[in-house]
């Protein structure tokens, strides 16, 4: 399983915000089923599992 450090932002937090999560997983698909409620579309927008909307801003592997 390997790190994979998801940036996103969120439309009910304030302007400027940039929220981080890490989840571990086997590939970046994976990764972004742990983490977000639906699937992104093409824009990166998806919703979020408690209800809220962000957009999705990168997703890359961390090292250990």
């Amino acid at each position: 399983m390997n790190p994979y450090r998801i940036t996103y932002t969120r439309d009910d937090m304030p302007k400027g915000y940039i929220g981080s999560a890490v989840k571990y997983a086997r590939d970046e698909k994976e990764a972004l089923k742990h983490f977000c409620g639906t699937k992104p579309d093409k824009d990166g927008i998806f919703r979020m599992k408690r209800g809220g909307i962000g957009k999705l801003k990168s997703i890359t592997m961390d090292k250990e």
